[in-house]
C-alpha cells in the first residue's frame, strides 16, 4: 500500500510529462506489474475493496509502476485512508532507482555491506543474475537431453 501523496511524488519524478491520477476520497488505484497488466487487460474490471467498516473504495488499474515490486501490485489509497489504518503494522520499503544499470551490481554490493543482515535487501541485479544462471543451467540440461533423444532416435532408424 502507498499513500496518494507518495505516489504522486514518485510518479512526477519518473513520468514528468504525464499527469497522475487524482483519486478523490473513495477511489483507489491498483498498480499492476507490467507483465500482468499486458496479460490480463480483459479482466481489469472495476472492483470494490473494503478496508474496515467505513473504508470502501472503487479500484481502477494502471501499469505505470513507481516502485519495483517483487510482491505483486501496489495499492494506492488516499492519504486519509492510509492514516486511518495502523501504519506501525506494515513493512516499510525503501526503493532506489539508478540511471546507469551497469553500476547497479556494484551499488548493490556496497548497500549490502552497509546494511544489517536483517534488513532484507532485495537487489534486482543479484536476483536477475541468479535467475539467468538458473535458466542457463536448465536450458543446457534441456538441450542436452533433447540432443541425446534426437541422436538415439536417428541411430534407431539408421540401424
Amino acid at each position: 500500500m502507498m499513500s496518494e501523496s507518495q505516489y504522486k511524488r514518485l510518479f512526477h519524478e519518473l513520468y514528468p510529462k504525464e499527469m497522475s491520477t487524482n483519486l478523490g476520497k473513495k477511489k483507489a488505484l491498483f498498480i499492476l506489474p507490467t507483465s500482468v497488466a499486458e496479460l490480463d487487460k480483459i479482466n481489469q474490471k472495476p472492483a470494490t475493496i473494503h478496508l474496515g467498516k467505513s473504508n470502501t473504495f472503487q479500484v481502477s488499474y494502471d501499469s505505470r509502476a513507481v516502485l519495483q515490486s517483487l510482491y505483486g501490485g501496489i495499492l494506492v489509497l488516499p492519504d486519509g485512508a492510509i492514516k486511518s489504518l495502523h501504519p506501525e503494522k506494515y513493512l516499510h520499503i525503501q526503493s532506489i532507482n539508478i540511471s546507469n544499470e551497469k553500476q547497479a551490481f556494484d551499488l548493490s554490493k556496497k548497500l549490502e555491506a552497509q546494511l544489517s543482515s536483517d534488513a532484507g535487501l532485495l537487489s534486482y541485479p543479484e536476483t536477475y543474475r541468479y535467475v539467468m544462471n538458473t535458466m542457463g543451467v536448465l536450458l543446457f540440461i534441456g538441450l542436452f537431453i533433447g540432443l541425446v533423444f534426437f541422436s538415439g532416435n536417428r541411430l534407431y532408424y539408421l540401424f
